[in-house]
C-alpha cells in the first residue's frame, strides 16, 4: 500500500487504522517542516522597502535634473540661433559690399550715393543724382531707389530702381549712358570735325525758332579752354548756362575713353562733409573759381580711384578700373584741367550769339522744349 492510496482513503473516510496512522504521521511531519521554514524566513529573508519621504526626494531630484537638461538645451539652442542671426549672418554679409555704409560723416548720405554721384558726374552728362536709398530685403540683398533729375530740365524729378545681390548692383538699362565719343569735334583722335557749312545750317535753323524754346546742345571749342576761360565763356552767354564740361584726359592723339568731365554748376543734396577728405568734392558750398573747379575734378578722380580699389558698387558693365582714374589724374596734374567742349542750355538767341562770336566750332542739338 502506498501513501497516495492511504491519503485518498483518509480523505474519503474509508481508511483503515493502519492507513490513518500513516497519513497522520506524515501530516505531522509536514506541519513541523512548515513551522521550521516559517521561522527561518522571518530571521534571514527580508524585502527592503524604501521609506516614503526618501522616495519623494529621489523623484524630486530626478524631476529637477530632467528640467535642467531641457532648459539647458533650450538655452543652448537660443544662443546658437541668436549667434547665427546677430554674429554669423552679419559676419558673412561683411564679405560683400555694403550699400548702407557711410564713411564720410555726411548725414543721410551713404557711400553708394557718393559713388553714383561721382560716376554720373564724370561720365553721364544728363544725370544729376539727388538721393539714393537702400532697403534691405534678405541676406546681402537690397532694393535701391535713386532720385535724380535731368541735368538741364531742372526740377523734373525722376526715379530709378535697382537691386543689389551680394555686392552686385543692377540698374535699369540706359540709366548710366555715357557721353557719345563723337559728340565733340576734338574729343578723340581721329577727330570728328563738323561738316562744311555746318554752322551756317545751324544758324539758319535757329533763326526760325521762337524765343520761348529752351535748347540743350553740345558745343565744341576751336581750342581747349582753361577753367578760367570756361567760366568766362559761361558768363558771356546770353540767357544761357554751361552744364557738363568735357575735360581732356590725355594728349590729342591718345585721348582715353570713355569721355570724362564734370558739372560746372551742381544741384541736389549737400554733401559738404566729404570735402574734408576730398576737397571741393561738393562745389555747392564753395565759390565757383577756376582753382576750385580744378580741385573738384581731381577730387572726383581720387574718390573714384579709392572706391575702385576698395570695391565699388558700380555695375560691372560700367565699371572703370582704378588705373583709368589714376591715369587721368596724373595727366591733369601734369598738364592742367582743360575743356574741349561742353553742354550749354539756352534760347535760340544764346546759340546764334555763339556762332556769330566764333566761340564754337560745332553745335550738336540734344534736346528742345517749350519754356513756360
Amino acid at each position: 500500500m502506498t501513501f497516495r492510496e492511504a491519503m485518498e482513503h483518509y480523505r474519503a473516510g474509508t481508511a483503515s487504522t493502519e492507513e490513518r496512522q500513516m497519513v497522520e504521521q506524515e501530516l505531522e511531519k509536514s506541519q513541523l517542516i512548515a513551522e521550521y521554514l516559517d521561522d527561518q524566513w522571518d530571521e534571514k529573508v527580508s524585502i527592503p522597502v524604501a521609506p516614503t519621504e526618501e522616495m519623494k526626494l529621489v523623484r524630486k531630484t530626478l524631476r529637477r535634473r530632467n528640467i535642467l537638461i531641457v532648459l539647458t538645451s533650450l538655452v543652448l539652442t537660443a544662443v546658437l540661433l541668436l549667434g547665427t542671426v546677430y554674429i554669423g549672418i552679419p559676419a558673412a554679409e561683411r564679405l560683400y559690399w555694403d550699400p548702407a555704409a557711410a564713411s564720410y560723416g555726411t548725414p543721410y548720405i551713404t557711400d553708394l550715393e557718393l559713388m553714383l554721384a561721382a560716376y554720373t558726374e564724370l561720365f553721364c552728362p544728363d544725370v544729376n543724382i539727388s538721393n539714393v536709398t537702400a532697403a534691405k530685403r534678405g541676406f546681402a540683398a537690397y532694393d535701391i531707389t535713386i532720385q535724380y533729375w535731368n541735368a538741364y530740365r531742372g526740377g523734373e524729378g525722376l526715379f530709378a530702381t535697382g537691386t543689389i545681390e551680394k555686392g552686385e548692383l543692377s540698374l535699369p538699362m540706359g540709366f548710366l549712358d555715357m557721353c557719345a565719343v563723337n559728340i565733340f569735334d576734338r574729343a578723340t583722335y581721329p577727330f570728328y570735325p563738323a561738316r562744311e557749312g555746318h554752322l551756317a545750317k545751324i544758324r539758319a535753323e535757329l533763326a526760325e525758332l521762337p524765343d520761348y524754346l529752351t535748347i540743350v546742345a553740345a558745343v565744341s571749342f576751336p581750342e581747349d579752354k582753361s577753367m578760367e576761360e570756361l567760366l568766362s565763356f559761361s558768363d558771356s552767354l546770353i540767357d544761357g548756362q554751361v552744364g557738363w564740361a568735357a575735360i581732356r584726359t590725355g594728349p590729342l592723339e591718345e585721348q582715353l575713353l570713355p569721355l570724362c568731365g564734370m558739372q560746372i554748376y551742381q544741384w541736389g543734396s549737400v554733401r559738404k562733409d566729404v570735402n574734408e577728405v576730398y576737397p571741393c568734392f561738393d562745389t555747392k558750398p564753395v565759390e565757383k573759381t577756376p582753382e576750385n573747379l580744378e580741385t573738384h575734378f581731381k577730387s572726383l578722380l581720387r574718390f573714384s580711384a579709392d572706391q575702385a580699389e576698395k570695391g565699388t558698387g558700380i555695375p560691372e558693365e560700367y565699371r572703370m578700373g582704378r588705373c583709368y582714374y589714376t591715369d587721368v589724374l596724373q595727366y591733369v596734374e601734369e598738364n592742367g584741367v582743360y575743356s574741349y567742349g561742353c553742354f550749354v542750355s539756352g534760347t535760340p538767341e544764346t546759340f546764334l550769339a555763339l556762332i556769330e562770336s566764333g566761340a564754337v566750332s560745332k553745335i550738336l542739338i540734344e534736346d528742345v522744349w517749350i519754356s513756360i
